[in-house]
């Protein structure tokens, strides 16, 4: 039985393109996320109660009628929790997921992006939920982009 053998440049190689392209995936979701958003989860509310926060936090989400949003929330935890996200600096990378492999994720409600963003400038727990969620929803869309790119 023939064993193929892997150089450590090799090695040091397929790392260094592993990490490139998970590097560029982040970017692209950075570049997704509006500043606002990424402004608000750099200063998230104190909450002293993670209980009363949570009980806030849901009251919040149950409180939008937003149409598509419970079924779209949905959608994308299922996809979220069956993709692998590395990051580009991980010690021992897992060279076998790449970004590319990570399937697509379900289609955005056309209103939800704005409602949230409108939704950003409401003071916490409500402001701080909606950034939450366009997070969520910016890592899908830079998912989206990075698959537009490898088929160009």
């Amino acid at each position: 039985m023939s064993k193929k053998l892997q150089s450590p440049w090799s090695r040091s190689l397929q790392t260094a393109i592993w990490r490139r392209e998970w590097g560029r995936l982040y970017a692209l979701v950075e570049a997704e996320l509006p500043a606002e958003a990424a402004g608000r989860l750099a200063h998230p509310p104190a909450f002293t109660d993670l209980e009363e926060a949570r009980f806030d936090l849901e009251t919040v989400l149950l409180s939008w009628a937003l149409p598509d949003f419970v079924a779209y929330l949905e959608a994308l935890n299922t996809w979220l929790g069956k993709s692998v996200f590395l990051e580009p600096h991980t010690p021992h990378p897992w060279l076998s997921r790449w970004p590319g492999d990570l399937k697509p994720p379900p289609a955005e409600p056309p209103a939800l992006w704005g409602e949230l963003r409108l939704r950003l400038r409401q003071p916490n727990p409500e402001g701080f939920a909606a950034a939450a969620l366009l997070q969520l929803m910016a890592t899908a869309r830079g998912v989206v982009r990075y698959h537009e790119r490898l088929l160009q």
